[in-house]
């Protein structure tokens, strides 16, 4: 589990090694409220093959072109948006087939 709301101050340069290293056994990550979070920080995302659990709630520079990138994690079960103004429609639909597992 990684949980890291509301740092504020958190960046691609302290968040993508930590992804990176754990990349293998994070089942859950909660990046609630990170407003530094860009597109470009998400591309380690792809790299949990276990993820269950993720949490971008206020995340709102995170653009549809990043978040299509969600569906490509298969093991997830729950995905939390909140607050995201880049999920739209358009990503939600691309979104629903290949995310199967959610509950």
């Amino acid at each position: 589990v990684l949980n890291l709301n509301a740092c504020q101050n958190l960046t691609k340069t302290s968040l993508v090694p930590v992804l990176e290293r754990f990349a293998q056994s994070l089942e859950s990550v909660s990046l609630y409220w990170i407003p530094r979070l860009l597109d470009e920080d998400l591309m380690s995302l792809k790299k949990l093959s276990k993820i269950r659990k993720l949490c971008l709630a206020g995340c709102k520079h995170l653009t549809a072109e990043s978040l299509v990138q969600i569906a490509n994690l298969r093991t997830l079960e729950y995905l939390d948006l909140t607050r995201c103004v880049g999920a739209t429609d358009s990503v939600l639909k691309t979104l629903s087939p290949a995310l199967a597992n959610l509950k």
